[in-house]
């Protein structure tokens, strides 16, 4: 009698579960979504150049072109690289405001967690925009390994720059991930 009465009142909390999560998920742009733009405009990874001595640079300047030699050689080349089903451009510095075109889909840095020499991923939010319209289609939450693994990985771990260089390369990969979802 009681295995009678506890499976209706399982199937009705399996329904309640499942109708949740697919509200939950309701409000994030799909991958058809982003199918009516030709270009992806990926922002500047602001890794805030006053914070030179946090990651063992000795002046402003270092770290200012580490910064831009990560975006330019790192993010946006391994973007290109990964993201094939749209034109890629990118900002090329930190103030550059993209284009306000209905044919572009801005993919915006947000949030970006503090981290130092000894970590070994980067976490930030990735926004992704309707240029024309300003309203954001989706929003998530990603971190990206700064750690290469595999049989030849020791050294490229032990430099911040090649951790750092790793870790843009599984960001791109990230931003490849949430446009083909």
């Amino acid at each position: 009698m009681m295995t009678i009465r506890r499976k209706p009142l399982v199937i009705v909390l399996m329904a309640m579960c499942l109708g949740m999560l697919s509200w939950g998920y309701a409000g994030a742009a799909e991958k058809e979504d982003f199918q009516k733009f030709k270009v992806i405009y990926i922002t500047w990874f602001d890794l805030g150049e006053d914070n030179f001595a946090s990651y063992g640079y000795g002046t402003k300047e270092e770290w200012a072109t580490e910064i831009k030699e990560q975006n330019i050689n790192g993010l946006q080349k391994y973007a290109r690289d990964y993201i094939k089903n749209w034109e890629v451009r990118c900002a090329a510095a930190k103030n550059e405001v993209p284009p306000k075109d209905p044919t572009v889909l801005v993919v915006k840095f947000i949030n970006l967690a503090p981290f130092g020499l000894h970590d070994w991923s980067l976490r930030c939010g990735l926004q992704f925009i309707d240029s024309a319209t300003g309203s954001v289609l989706k929003q998530v939450s990603v971190e990206a390994l700064m750690r290469k693994f595999g049989p030849f990985s020791g050294f490229g771990n032990m430099s911040f720059g090649a951790r750092l260089s790793q870790g843009m390369y599984n960001l791109a990969y990230n931003i490849n991930y949430y446009l083909t979802q």
